[in-house]
């Protein structure tokens, strides 16, 4: 019994010998660890304001370009109502058109023709 507190006792002084090395770690470097760490950190955010800046200033000249494409694109392309006008003044599509009906109907071309000609 006498073996067993004894040998509690000893390990509970190696305990505490263990913590007052890290105390005393503690209190020697404690403060330059917290110096370079507070260091390190602040030259962290600093790269990620920078790399923050970056990502945006790429964004905005994609979004840019995008843009541009898109009114190009808006220029070259006409409209619906632009496009019926086009279809129904060009002669080649009213003969098209014509084809179609007579060959759908069996009827003439020429007939079509002159009955579209009328009103």
């Amino acid at each position: 019994m006498i073996l067993f507190i004894n040998q509690d006792i000893y390990n509970i002084d190696i305990k505490k010998q263990k913590m007052k090395n890290i105390l005393k770690f503690i209190d020697q470097w404690g403060g330059r660890i917290s110096f370079l760490m507070i260091v390190i950190i602040f030259l962290k955010t600093c790269t990620t304001n920078t790399k923050i800046d970056r990502v945006e200033n790429t964004l905005t000249h994609q979004i840019e370009r995008v843009d541009s494409t898109v009114n190009m694109i808006n220029g070259k392309t006409i409209s619906t109502d632009e496009m019926i006008e086009i279809i129904e003044e060009t002669p080649f599509w009213k003969s098209l058109e014509l084809e179609e009906l007579s060959d759908k109907n069996k009827i003439p071309i020429n007939k079509l023709k002159n009955d579209f000609k009328k009103p």
